[in-house]
């Protein structure tokens, strides 16, 4: 007997459903917003306290929520470009 999981169906639903950006935390989502205005890990390191390898943790897991490869595509599919303006003006 296979059960069913919400969600999944086979891996179709993966490439029709958006990534949900209110996944990600609090930490998670400042991060995001510093990678969308360029920032690089030291930076966002010096800037939120924590150390180099944390910010990259946090940036594995924010591929991870948002289904994707690379900063670029987690800033794509979040719409962090938008909420990165916001906050600069």
């Amino acid at each position: 007997m296979v059960k069913k999981v919400p969600g999944r169906s086979g891996g179709s639903d993966k490439h029709n459903s958006k990534p949900d950006y209110t996944l990600l935390s609090q930490r998670e989502r400042e991060i995001l917003i510093s990678l969308a205005n360029g920032s690089l890990y030291k930076e966002i390191a010096i800037e939120c306290a924590i150390s180099i390898d944390t910010v990259k943790k946090h940036c594995k897991n924010i591929y991870k929520k948002l289904e994707a490869r690379n900063r670029t595509e987690a800033i794509q599919k979040s719409g962090a470009f938008d909420i990165s303006f916001k906050k600069m003006k």
